[in-house]
């Protein structure tokens, strides 16, 4: 007799009534965890982070992302956020550093945001996004909030990004900062869509205050 068997006589015998855990009822039993697809992310927002970079500046020589920088969070129940930091050597054999955050969509398998910056350096020496120093938060909860906006409207589309040329900062009030410019991102068919944006992040709240997106063929 095996070891069931005995289990099963033993609590027939004695009345208990014995509870199979699933995991053993089903041999096939599992529960997809897509927190553990790291890796996969990484490698996919590097690539788009290049392709960006190669895109925007011309006569880049070299790439590179700094180690121990990445981080990783729950976009939504389908979708990973990435942000790290890295640099890019240029026609001038000048190293620039940047920062950048990404959307990985795990359903479709795919990034479907990358934003990056160049960092710049404050007058301690310490690198920053801006002089004020709290434009890394203010600016990264924008662009995802804008981020959503489009993907609300437009759910096919991937590779959204600013036009780091043509971004206006302005401060809102004390606790506020502004953002506007216009963007773009590849829509049905391949098509590229731009907008124009405007965001208000508000510093006390830790959030957004006001965003709105309007898309247009050009």
């Amino acid at each position: 007799m095996n070891l069931w068997k005995k289990c099963l006589l033993l609590g027939f015998l004695s009345g208990t009534v014995l509870t199979i855990p699933p995991a053993f009822a089903n041999p096939y039993y599992y529960t997809p965890n897509y927190g553990n697809n790291n890796k996969a992310i990484k490698h996919a927002c590097r690539d788009q982070v290049r392709e960006q970079i190669w895109s925007d500046h011309r006569y880049i020589q070299k790439v590179e992302f700094t180690r121990g920088s990445n981080r990783f969070w729950n976009a939504s129940d389908a979708k990973r956020g990435m942000a790290g930091k890295g640099r890019f050597l240029n026609r001038k054999q000048r190293w620039k550093e940047f920062e950048f955050t990404c959307i990985y969509s795990q359903p479709q398998d795919r990034v479907i945001s990358v934003n990056y910056r160049k960092v710049s350096s404050g007058s301690n020496g310490n690198p920053g996004w801006d002089q004020s120093g709290s434009g890394n938060s203010g600016r990264h909860a924008c662009k995802l909030e804008i981020d959503r906006k489009v993907l609300r409207n437009h759910e096919s589309a991937s590779k959204i990004r600013w036009d780091e040329r043509r971004i206006h900062q302005w401060r809102e009030s004390s606790s506020k900062t502004g953002y506007r410019g216009t963007g773009n991102f590849v829509g049905g068919r391949g098509h590229t869509r731009y907008y124009e944006f405007q965001c208000v992040y508000d510093h006390r709240r830790d959030d957004v205050s006001s965003a709105r997106v309007d898309i247009r063929d050009r």
